[in-house]
């Protein structure tokens, strides 16, 4: 019986990563208490969470199913989460919206399949915006399915704090209401919009 087990589990191991298993880290709530988590720098309400897609919606990796992965394949698995954000980051089209002057303010990225947070991750995120925004990229994430970019240098983020909150506070799949800074592809919290 034993032995039984230990072949299915290790039979599980095997061919649970896959080139093209729909694996993700998501920014997500701390609030929500996930079973597995890697915290973001200097944020104490936002985590990065594994997840899997699963007939149109995300759902975490228990631990169960994250220590049956080899310990040789979570470099794997990282890989696999980073190239669907690079797909799901590719899959949005960003709403540029600029000021009379031609100027960009801020950028929308929104999708209604729960990815547009994710995307955020995506190893050719800031490539893909730091023309149009600067190196320095702050990202507001309400929502699984929203996120505002801003150029860090004369960005006006601050006038979005109702707003991020609002939509934190309504949302399905809520992520944070804190400020966050992009550069060199990692993402890291910069401050905290008051929730009241």
């Amino acid at each position: 019986m034993i032995a039984l087990l230990i072949s299915a589990t290790l039979s599980f191991a095997e061919e649970s990563i896959k080139p093209d298993s729909p694996y993700y880290l998501l920014p997500e709530a701390a609030m929500l208490r996930p079973p597995i988590l890697t915290p973001v720098p200097n944020s104490k309400l936002t985590l990065l969470v594994p997840a899997i897609m699963e007939n149109g919606t995300l759902r975490y990796l228990t631990k169960p199913e994250m220590l049956a992965l080899p310990i040789k394949k979570r470099a794997d698995f990282d890989q696999i989460a980073k190239k669907n954000s690079t797909k799901a980051l590719a899959a949005i089209k960003p709403v540029i919206i600029r000021n009379s002057k031609n100027v960009i303010e801020l950028i929308v990225l929104e999708t209604n399949n729960q990815l547009a947070a994710t995307s955020i991750l995506a190893p050719d995120f800031t490539d893909r915006f730091s023309p149009l925004l600067g190196p320095d990229i702050v990202a507001l994430i309400p929502s699984r399915d929203k996120v505002y970019l801003f150029p860090k240098i004369a960005g006006h983020f601050d006038l979005m704090a109702r707003t991020v909150v609002d939509e934190f506070e309504v949302a399905l799949h809520p992520v944070s209401y804190e400020v966050f800074e992009i550069r060199n592809g990692e993402l890291q919290a910069i401050g905290v919009f008051p929730r009241n």
